[in-house]
């Protein structure tokens, strides 16, 4: 049995559509990506994940695209103890002239750990991969981004991806990774959902991430949240890396941030905490906050990978029964 939960993608006429397992970890499923042409849906194109079972595709932000037509996908756990097989990896997809995976390990990335996750229910997919703007003073310009359960980010190098990586130093994983939240040793599930960009020009280029669970974001005060990584370029070796730059409130489980506005001074990361019912407005170039919905003005019962959208000065959430718009006053 599989389940739909991602979000759709469209692209050049053609829907893309994840699949994971209705069973969690005891299904016999695979992790699926279906192309339905819009005006020829009887033209299905598919890819599936060659494991023995499990490798969902489940995250809540579906599969990303890059401006050149390719799709990137995460995968889940699968029941391997030792082969690769795409469990708990990050796959690139071509589009053209078919939905294609090459086999080739420019073409994925996976964790050198992937078996512990697998044996530890670690999704690394459990967020959908951030294709990144080019990066034009790094060695490395196109990226993609990823953060799963263990709560480690990694920066993967879209033209080259790697395929397994080689281990040591976490900074050594993809072009770098690093810690965002508790010691990233365990202690249960730390980000879901998917992450967003923002360039706010002076104040630099960041990319966010919630998650934490009760757990510390790396180099800050709090229990769970916002945290904005700032994408750097390393002198010298033009390496890209990140580092934290501010962390929001504590949050018991936020969704996928959005985020309004461009430049130093315009931009604002909306957040839901599903744990509470609130929605948060914060600062994109600082975490300040700037408004939160408490009061007459909170959402109540809302579910998991909850994400805010954003359009013509008003933010639209969904609830249990609801969708609330939130507007100026």
């Amino acid at each position: 049995m599989h389940q739909q939960r991602g979000a759709l993608a469209l692209l050049h006429g053609v829907v893309y559509v994840p699949f994971g397992g209705y069973w969690g970890d005891c299904g016999n499923y695979h992790g699926w990506v279906v192309g339905i042409p819009v005006s020829a849906p009887s033209q299905q194109q598919a890819f599936v994940t060659p494991t023995h079972r499990e490798g969902g595709i489940w995250a809540a932000g579906g599969v990303a695209v890059d401006a050149a037509g390719s799709l990137y996908a995460a995968t889940g756990n699968s029941d391997s103890e030792a082969a690769v097989d795409l469990g708990n990896s990050v796959v690139r997809l071509t589009t053209v002239p078919r939905l294609a995976f090459s086999g080739r390990p420019s073409d994925f990335f996976t964790p050198s750990n992937f078996v512990a996750l697998n044996q530890t229910d670690t999704d690394l997919g459990s967020t959908a991969p951030l294709v990144l703007p080019a990066q034009p003073d790094s060695s490395t310009p196109d990226l993609v981004f990823i953060a799963g359960k263990q709560g480690v980010g990694y920066l993967i190098n879209r033209t080259n991806m790697g395929g397994l990586a080689g281990g040591g130093p976490a900074e050594n994983e993809g072009v770098y990774s690093g810690c965002l939240f508790g010691d990233c040793l365990g202690g249960g599930p730390k980000v879901f959902s998917a992450a967003a960009y923002w360039d706010g020009g002076s104040s630099g280029r960041l990319i966010l991430v919630a998650g934490g669970r009760g757990r510390q974001p790396a180099g800050c005060q709090g229990d769970g949240g916002v945290v904005a990584l700032g994408l750097e370029t390393a002198p010298g070796t033009r390496k890209s890396t990140f580092r934290v730059r501010w962390c929001s409130p504590s949050m018991r489980d936020p969704g996928a941030p959005s985020v309004s506005g461009v430049g130093p001074d315009g931009g604002l990361v909306w957040v839901v905490d599903a744990g509470t019912g609130v929605l948060y407005a914060l600062n994109a170039a600082t975490g300040a906050q700037v408004y939160v919905s408490f009061g007459q003005d909170i959402l109540g019962s809302t579910h998991r990978f909850i994400t805010p959208a954003v359009a013509n000065g008003r933010v639209y959430v969904t609830t249990d029964t609801a969708v609330v718009s939130y507007g100026l006053r």
